[in-house]
């Protein structure tokens, strides 16, 4: 089993506390490190971490500094409330007017799988990639589906 390269506990086993592999920390050194990493720097063969207390600064080698960094660097944002995650307050699925406009005129007001339009049916405007999967809601990613295309569709791309 691993064992964390700061404290030395063993993880992996059952009730044992999670384990990081890209920095080979348990879960508890890694929030530990989180509330007082204050630099971190990319050196040959790995990263160096100062911390605003004594024990766990120094050299960590890594495969890939920098992406240990890179990870390091997004962690600590995220947890400072500095950088927020893909599906925040901004981003939502609501389709803007001006794009549902667009679509409607380019699907000219049928369904795009089935060609099914006119004033008796129930259509939907679709996000072609998923919102769950990262999909934008553009024009490029809008599309006009019947209600029986779009179940059958579901968050599939």
């Amino acid at each position: 089993m691993p064992k964390c390269v700061q404290c030395g506990t063993e993880t992996g086993f059952i009730g044992s506390l999670t384990f990081n592999k890209q920095t080979g920390r348990c879960g508890r050194c890694e929030s530990e490190v989180k509330q007082f990493l204050m630099r971190v720097q990319v050196q040959s063969g790995g990263i160096y971490l100062e911390l605003s207390r004594k024990t766990g600064n120094g050299f960590y080698s890594a495969s890939d500094p920098l992406l240990l960094e890179a990870v390091i660097d997004t962690i600590v944002r995220m947890t400072k409330r500095q950088l927020v995650g893909l599906n925040s307050d901004n981003s939502s699925r609501h389709i803007p007017q001006d794009v549902r406009y667009t679509v409607w005129q380019r699907d000219q007001g049928k369904c795009v799988e089935c060609g099914v339009g006119g004033p008796g049916a129930y259509l939907e405007f679709d996000h072609v990639i998923p919102f769950s999967k990262g999909g934008a809601s553009t024009v490029g990613n809008v599309q006009l589906l019947c209600r029986r295309c779009n179940l059958s569709k579901g968050d599939r791309i």
